[in-house]
């Protein structure tokens, strides 16, 4: 691949990924069946929530401890993360299927891409910025900790406030059952949240 090709490529996914997290602050589409990975051979979806797996994991880090992952640890926290997400789509459509709503793996898996991925890059990035900010009135070691508390609130409100709306593109779900679901996936989102902030504020305790 020459130098040309390089270059449109990355131009290309970077154009693709900002149009993926300027649409998260949108209207979702009604469609339910506009699946971006079943109709992109690329599996564009997929490459992106992946990409908000590894920018939200280098923020994450550098907010709480003052310095960029090492190689190992990203590619253990961008796999575990990428995992809990398709883990949290599984759970979802066992509960879709117990409230009697049709819909399929991919469709839901799509949904919760949609979502979850921007909301935990996004909590990261802010958190990170957070990390100087705070040191206008916090001094260096309280600062992971307003970092912190800043990344937890951005990804709990992120995540609460879209994924209704996202799952209300379900055919034939209704308010009802949307507002279930939605509150069973916050509910969800919130321990694995709690379990995480256990573990960062008293290593070893989680084990």
């Amino acid at each position: 691949m020459d130098l040309d090709k390089t270059l449109a490529f990355i131009e290309k996914y970077a154009r693709g990924y900002i149009g993926y997290l300027l649409a998260f602050f949108g209207e979702p589409s009604k469609e339910p069946t506009a699946d971006p990975v079943a109709d992109d051979p690329l599996n564009t979806i997929l490459i992106f929530s992946l990409l908000s797996a590894f920018l939200g994991s280098n923020f994450d880090y550098f907010a709480t401890q003052g310095k960029f992952p090492p190689g190992d640890f990203l590619i253990a926290r961008v796999s575990v993360e990428f995992a809990y997400w398709v883990a949290m789509s599984v759970l979802l459509l066992g509960a879709l299927r117990l409230l009697r709503v049709r819909c399929t793996a991919m469709s839901l898996l799509l949904i919760v891409l949609s979502v979850a991925p921007v909301a935990y890059a996004l909590g990261g990035y802010i958190g990170y910025l957070m990390r100087f900010i705070s040191r206008a009135w916090a001094s260096e070691a309280e600062s992971p900790y307003w970092a912190y508390a800043t990344i937890v609130g951005v990804q709990l409100v992120a995540f609460g406030s879209y994924m209704p709306l996202y799952v209300g593109r379900i055919a034939g779900i209704g308010r009802t059952r949307t507002a279930v679901i939605s509150v069973f996936a916050f509910a969800v989102y919130l321990c694995v949240q709690l379990y995480y902030m256990v573990s960062w504020l008293h290593p070893g305790t989680s084990k």
